[in-house]
């Protein structure tokens, strides 16, 4: 009684580590899973964890679709309770629980997978192999920080791993230990402690081993990405992937990066939009360089009205916002919505280290800000040149965001009349480096040839960026053959994909060879709200019937860094486009129906109405690739299901056939022989006491301590097996169904 007392404990237990296990592995997905698929997730697994609790021995045919079934109703109960008023029939729900339900009801399969793998310590020790490889790698490559799930991973195996050893000692040594815990545990625990606090006391310093990637770098000449605080990109390299952030230094464009999802600031706003930074206008070829001779900086004071151009025929909102900064940091430039009118309040922290209490140091009205300046020719706040800024907590702005005019901008001129008497401004403003090739002047143009004024131009070159070129956080580089010097016209003819920076950069060149005055921006985009995100994170499939938050407060990321452009119109001033796709700059239009008529009036129109009619019949009859591939994918899927239910509901038959192939040229003899090392590797798999050294009879002794009832059905198998391994005898086709229906019913015990 006492091993299966021990044994039962155990087998209660280790599911419940399989369940943390899983877990902590998850944490790779953070920040790419929405939040219903977590919930899924934790709901389904505890759900199971219980049950296997409570019934340690399910058989795995019940258990596969009873576990299923459960992450099925679980996703259903998750995804339920948003919108339910939008959906009239039930079978509405089943588009809503995708992806949903395949990723909740892959995760319980990896669980299963996982059980039946780590049934000894070997198994156990790859399993936290491939766990520690997916962690460690993760952690490496992305802005995540899993170190904490790395050091709880070590643990549950150190706990299953010492599990596992228990069950192979003999029936009384557990039932003594569970008696006695504090004296089992506690030196274990404090051995734990104090390494863990010598380890913490010890200091910093570097590594003794590197790893091998940095030294694969490094033999390939090339520089090693580092993450520190934020995990912000130290080391600028075109060639490599950096992380998503706001960067001064844009003088070289190009490569790729990867999202990071940290937040930057929170935004308490009366209107959404885009944070504008700073702007440039000097293009050499390869990026946007800074020009200190265009600055004409004033002196900024708290409450006080800057002297910001009023352009006669524009109309504006007047937006108020706080922006709060999340951590300690300095920006070069502030973040405003719209043109700043004047800053309403300031305060920095002027604690000294990163790790300090904030020291908040408010500014009293009229007092000048020593760290920033404004520039009326870029319309930003910029930090004096090589000046460290103090940090700031948080700023209020007062500011205001043009109304889109779309009548009276088509009768505007994109010309700087107003500027003329600064050529050298307008000159930048218009300039095109010689390095850009002739081929861009003449997409430029060709794009172009339907527009009656500059408006409508500016309005083809968005749309013809944003229809005709595919966006990526990571272009294929390899693409670009190398002929090509100018990195605008290796965007549009070479590479065509990349991301805000490739486009933005693109239109303004575009714009100005059609000698259009344009700059280019950079800064945020508006973040998202709890309410939104709340939406997008629990039911994405009702996006488009549901309005975003326009005010209120925003949370700004990373990975909402972005880059835009701004073209010039008299009597207007900077009107702001969007080239880059899946981007929509939150502005207001005069007239959204007038808006909409004109993309529509300038977008290429379609054939005839007769024509038209019937290509849109024979389209909508036409399957695109992605769609035959869905289908064969789907088919070879369905037909891959059936086999396999064939194959389980004949199961008996199909391995009965395949024994028989198998072994046709066996003897009796040999068969039972088989049959016998068959049932032992399967022990062996499950955990039972198996030595290479031990006779038969010793280890089926064994296992009959772990399964008293079979006490009976271990002996006239081993009767069999000598008879059949050291007698003259031959053994009889009947004997043989004997020694098998043996085997298959210790195997039936073993499941239940």
């Amino acid at each position: 009684m006492g091993k299966m007392g021990k044994h039962h404990l155990i087998d209660r237990l280790l599911p419940l580590l399989a369940v943390l296990f899983v877990l902590d592995i998850l944490a790779v997905f953070r920040g790419y899973w929405w939040r219903d698929t977590y919930h899924s997730i934790y709901w389904s697994l505890a759900i199971i964890a219980i049950i296997n609790f409570i019934f340690p021995k399910r058989h795995f045919a019940l258990r596969i679709p009873m576990d299923i079934l459960i992450s099925i109703l679980v996703v259903f109960r998750v995804t339920w309770h948003r919108q339910p008023e939008l959906v009239e029939h039930f079978s509405e729900r089943l588009p809503i629980i995708h992806p949903f339900m395949e990723i909740t009801i892959g995760v319980v399969l990896v669980l299963m997978l996982l059980e039946r793998l780590a049934v000894n310590k070997r198994r156990l020790a790859i399993a936290f192999a491939i766990g520690l490889l997916i962690l460690t790698i993760r952690d490496s490559f992305s802005p995540l920080r899993l170190w904490l799930n790395i050091a709880i991973l070590v643990i549950l195996f150190l706990i299953w791993h010492t599990l596992q050893h228990y069950r192979a000692l003999d029936s009384g040594t557990f039932t003594k230990l569970m008696k006695r815990p504090f004296a089992a545990f506690a030196p274990a625990v404090a051995v734990l402690l104090c390494i863990t606090m010598v380890g913490v006391s010890l200091p910093h310093g570097p590594p003794l081993l590197e790893d091998p990637y940095a030294l694969w770098k490094k033999s390939r000449g090339e520089v090693i990405p580092a993450f520190l605080g934020d995990k912000g990109y130290v080391n600028t390299n075109s060639n490599l992937v950096t992380t998503s952030g706001y960067s001064r230094d844009t003088s070289q464009l190009g490569g790729g990066f990867n999202y990071d999802y940290s937040a930057v600031m929170s935004v308490e706003t009366t209107h959404k939009g885009y944070l504008r930074g700073e702007t440039k206008s000097i293009y050499d070829g390869k990026g946007w360089i800074d020009n200190q001779d265009l600055a004409l900086s004033e002196i900024i004071k708290i409450g006080e009205d800057l002297a910001a151009r009023n352009e006669p025929q524009a109309q504006y909102n007047e937006v108020v916002q706080k922006i709060s900064i999340n951590e300690k940091r300095t920006f070069p430039v502030l973040f405003v919505n719209g043109i700043a009118e004047r800053i309403e309040e300031y305060v920095q922290d002027i604690g000294g280290s990163q790790r300090e209490e904030p020291r908040l140091q408010p500014l009293g009205a009229g007092f000048p800000l020593r760290d920033y300046n404004w520039d009326r020719n870029s319309n930003s706040i910029i930090a004096f040149p090589e000046v460290d800024p103090i940090p700031v907590a948080h700023y209020a702005v007062t500011s205001k965001a043009m109304i889109i005019d779309t009548e009276g901008l088509k009768a505007a001129e994109s010309s700087l009349d107003a500027f003329a008497e600064q050529n050298v401004l307008h000159q930048f403003y218009v300039d095109v480096p010689e390095v850009v090739p002739a081929r861009v002047y003449e997409l430029a143009e060709t794009v172009t040839a339907a527009a009656k004024n500059d408006y409508e131009r500016a309005l083809l070159l968005e749309q013809h960026l944003r229809m005709n070129y595919a966006y990526t956080n990571l272009p294929d580089t390899s693409l670009l053959t190398g002929q090509s010097q100018d990195f605008v016209d290796q965007f549009l003819f070479e590479l065509q994909q990349g991301y805000c920076d490739y486009f933005s950069t693109a239109m303004v060149i575009m714009a100005r060879t059609l000698g259009m005055p344009a700059r280019w921006v950079k800064g945020y985009t508006a973040g998202i709200n709890e309410q939104d995100q709340l939406m997008m994170n629990s039911n994405p499939y009702f996006q488009e019937q549901w309005e975003p938050s326009t005010s209120g407060t925003f949370t700004v990321r990373n990975a909402d860094a972005h880059s835009w452009v701004e073209i010039y119109f008299e009597g207007y001033g900077w009107v702001p486009f969007e080239p880059t796709p899946g981007f929509s700059i939150p502005q207001q239009y005069g007239s959204q129906q007038q808006a909409d008529d004109l993309l529509l009036e300038l977008l290429p129109s379609s054939e005839p109405a007769a024509e038209s009619e019937t290509a849109t019949v024979e389209k909508d009859w036409t399957l695109t690739d992605k769609q035959k591939r869905m289908i064969w994918w789907t088919s070879a899927l369905l037909l891959l299901v059936i086999v396999a239910v064939l194959l389980w509901y004949y199961r008996k038959g199909v391995a009965t056939n395949w024994r028989n192939l198998r072994y046709r040229s066996y003897t009796s003899n040999q068969r039972i022989v088989e049959e016998t090392n068959r049932l032992l590797k399967q022990g062996k798999r499950k955990g039972l006491p198996f030595s290479s050294t031990s006779t038969l009879r010793e280890t089926l002794q064994k296992w009959k301590e772990y399964y008293p009832a079979l006490a009976a059905e271990l002996d006239e198998l081993l009767q069999l097996f000598e008879a059949a391994s050291y007698s003259k005898l031959t053994m009889t086709e009947q004997q043989v169904e004997q020694a098998r229906a043996i085997a298959e019913k210790v195997k039936l015990q073993w499941k239940k």
